[in-house]
């Protein structure tokens, strides 16, 4: 992917550390606004498994209809061989937003602050999917609907080993 087609977020980041991401302009003002919003709410987190990598605004305005696991592989320029896995929003956010014995503030503010963009996901977007894809480095996809039908979400990747 060339870096012209990163989002200004993105391009901030070594392009070792990002998921591909695409963040063309939105057409109906609403989803604009949700675009904002997400990406005001994500910015300068990171989901944090064996390595951390920032959430980044997606959006796919000419994707319509229902999304499928090779949609997604076709959108994100992965083989179509690769594996991928559908989870729930709930099942992945939930490691991330719990809050746990001995937890330090800093940990406890970013688990609120995820639990706010959670929050902002199920609120502003409808139909909402999260696709893992590859494996050990799998970049992951949380998207949903936009008023207007327009895909829109956030990708991060995650390391397991």
């Amino acid at each position: 992917m060339q870096t012209d087609q990163l989002c200004a977020y993105c391009q901030s980041y070594p392009r070792d550390k990002l998921p591909h991401c695409s963040d063309p302009p939105a057409v109906d003002p609403r989803t604009a606004q949700i675009v904002e919003h997400l990406g005001n709410l994500a910015w300068g987190l990171f989901f944090m498994s064996e390595s951390d990598y920032p959430l980044v605004t997606i959006s796919w305005p000419d994707e319509k209809g229902r999304l499928f696991p090779d949609s997604i592989l076709r959108l994100t320029g992965h083989p179509p061989e690769t594996p991928i896995e559908e989870t729930t929003l709930d099942t992945f956010f939930r490691p991330a937003v719990s809050e746990r014995d001995g937890q330090t503030d800093e940990e406890r503010a970013s688990a609120a602050r995820l639990r706010a963009l959670v929050q902002g996901i199920e609120g502003d977007l409808s139909d909402v999917h999260v696709y893992r894809v590859g494996t050990i480095t799998i970049d992951v996809y949380i998207v949903g609907r936009a008023p207007d039908d327009t895909l829109v979400g956030l990708a991060t990747r995650v390391i397991e080993t």
